[in-house]
């Protein structure tokens, strides 16, 4: 236990080393959301040192609606145009994921994404999509390091995503 708190500590320094910047304090709406998408996981990330809450906790909120998106639309009831479109709203958002972890200032257009809000069952996950680009302004704010880790996992996570896509669903839904 004693050997992962200090490894725990050691990669905690290496992080803030190269991450000048202070990481911004969690916001009441960031810390609501989650709360409302993802309960047991608000309750892990209070117990986080400060300076991982933030980055923790909207790498998860990215990585929940690109799983948001994966899962829109029932699927009784799926055609292929839903799967192209959540194919296309993936892409779309780990787009703007990986220009806001470049540095760009603002969020480009989430046209694709929005149009997946229909197949959407659950309003707070609603809201996560109609929030995206507060989010993703959000990561524009953090260090480079962080930004940079969060593109990394969230394009892991939308690359399996849209492998399940091509491999599981054809016209007639999960095949």
């Amino acid at each position: 236990l004693e050997f992962r708190r200090v490894l725990f500590r050691s990669n905690l320094e290496l992080m803030t080393a190269f991450n000048p910047l202070p990481t911004p304090p969690m916001t009441d709406d960031m810390s609501r959301l989650l709360q409302r998408v993802a309960r047991s996981f608000a309750l892990s990330v209070k117990v986080l040192p400060s300076e991982l809450r933030v980055p923790v906790a909207l790498g998860y909120l990215l990585a929940r609606a690109s799983d948001t998106i994966a899962d829109a639309w029932p699927t009784s009831g799926q055609d292929g145009q839903t799967t192209r479109l959540r194919l296309s709203a993936l892409d779309e958002l780990h787009q703007a994921i990986v220009r806001m972890a470049l540095g760009e200032s603002s969020p480009s257009q989430l046209g694709q994404v929005q149009r997946c809000l229909s197949g959407v069952p659950s309003d707070d996950e609603r809201q996560l999509l109609e929030t995206l680009p507060v989010w993703l302004q959000a990561l524009s704010n953090l260090g480079e390091t962080d930004r940079r880790l969060i593109a990394r996992v969230c394009e892991t996570i939308v690359s399996g995503q849209r492998l399940d896509l091509l491999r599981f669903e054809g016209p007639q839904g999960v095949v």
